[in-house]
C-alpha cells in the first residue's frame, strides 16, 4: 500500500497528518467495493494517527443516486433504495474495521451522510459551481472531458445524457475536493481517500487552484462563506491512500475538449 498527498511527491502525506492546522476526513464513494477487513483496518489505524479528536468518514450516499441513474445499476428506478442499501453495507464493514481498533480509537469514528455536509456555503458553492459551468466555457469543457474518459472506462456508451448527469456529480462533489467540509461546525480540510487507481478529479482541481482561466470561479469559491467566518475560505489538502501499491504518476490536469460548442458536440455523441 501507499499513501501519498496527491498534489505533490514524497511522504509529506504522513506530517501533514501529525499536523493539527487541516483536521481530516475520509470521503468513500459507495458505488466503489467495499475494502476487505484488512485494508479498511490498516487505514483507519493510520488516519487515527491525527490529533483531531473526531474521524469523520463521509459517505457519499444521496449524490450517489446521480450515478446509479446516468448507468441504470439498479432496474425499475430504485435507484435512493439501491444508494441506501450499498451505504449500510460501507457503513458495516467500517464499523466492523472500527471494532478492532486499539481501545477509544473507534470512539473517535463518526460516519456522516451526504446531506449532513450540505451547509448553507456548501450549497452556495454548489450553485456557483453549477452557474459557471452553463456558461459553457473552459470548466464545462474540462469536465465534459473527464467524464467522457471515465464512461469510456466503464466500457460504457458515451451519450449526451449521460455526460450532463455526471457532470452534475462533479458539480456537487467539487466545493468538497477544495476546501474540505464542515461538520458540527467544524471544518475538515484533509481528504483522505481510499482507491486503487489515483484520481483524475485531482487533475481538475489542481487547474482551478492554479490556472489563469479559473480565476474567477476560483475567487467566488473562496468568498463564498458566511459572513461571520471572516476570511475567505482556505484550500483542502487531497491524501489519496492507494491499495494496490502501484507506483503513482501524478495525474495531468486535464485539457479542453476540441468542440467548439460542448452541447452540440454531445447531441451528437453515439461512441460505444
Amino acid at each position: 500500500m501507499k499513501v501519498y498527498l496527491a498534489e505533490q511527491r514524497g511522504d509529506c502525506a504522513d506530517s501533514l497528518l501529525a499536523t493539527s492546522r487541516y483536521r481530516p476526513f475520509m470521503g468513500i464513494s459507495i458505488s466503489n467495493r467495499a475494502l476487505p477487513l484488512a485494508d479498511s483496518l490498516t487505514i483507519l489505524a493510520w488516519a487515527l494517527r491525527t490529533p483531531s479528536p473526531i474521524l469523520p468518514i463521509l459517505i457519499a450516499d444521496e449524490i450517489a443516486v446521480i450515478n446509479y441513474r446516468a448507468f441504470k445499476r439498479h432496474g425499475g428506478g430504485g435507484y435512493a433504495q439501491k444508494v441506501q442499501r450499498d451505504a449500510q453495507l460501507h457503513i458495516g464493514q467500517w464499523q466492523e474495521a472500527a471494532s478492532q481498533l486499539p481501545a477509544g480509537q473507534g470512539e473517535r469514528i463518526r460516519f456522516v451522510r451526504w446531506p449532513e455536509i450540505l451547509t448553507p456555503t456548501y450549497q452556495q458553492q454548489i450553485e456557483v459551481v453549477r452557474a459557471e459551468f452553463a456558461k459553457g466555457g473552459l470548466l464545462q469543457q474540462t469536465i465534459f472531458t473527464l467524464v467522457e474518459n471515465y464512461i469510456r472506462s466503464t466500457g460504457k456508451t458515451v451519450t449526451s445524457q449521460r455526460c450532463f448527469d455526471l457532470a452534475e456529480y462533479i458539480i456537487q462533489e467539487l466545493p468538497s475536493l477544495l476546501f474540505g467540509i464542515e461538520v458540527a461546525g467544524i471544518r475538515y480540510q484533509t481528504l483522505i481517500y481510499p482507491t486503487r487507481y489515483a484520481s483524475d478529479m485531482q487533475g481538475l482541481v489542481l487547474a482551478i487552484r492554479r490556472q489563469a482561466g479559473f480565476a474567477g470561479l476560483r475567487s467566488a469559491l473562496q468568498n463564498s462563506h458566511a459572513p461571520e467566518d471572516g476570511k475567505p475560505l482556505e484550500n483542502s489538502k487531497i491524501i489519496q491512500f492507494i491499495l494496490s501499491g502501484q507506483r503513482h504518476t501524478p495525474p495531468p490536469a486535464p485539457q479542453p475538449s476540441p468542440a467548439q460548442d460542448q452541447q452540440e458536440n454531445h447531441e451528437r455523441l453515439a461512441v460505444s
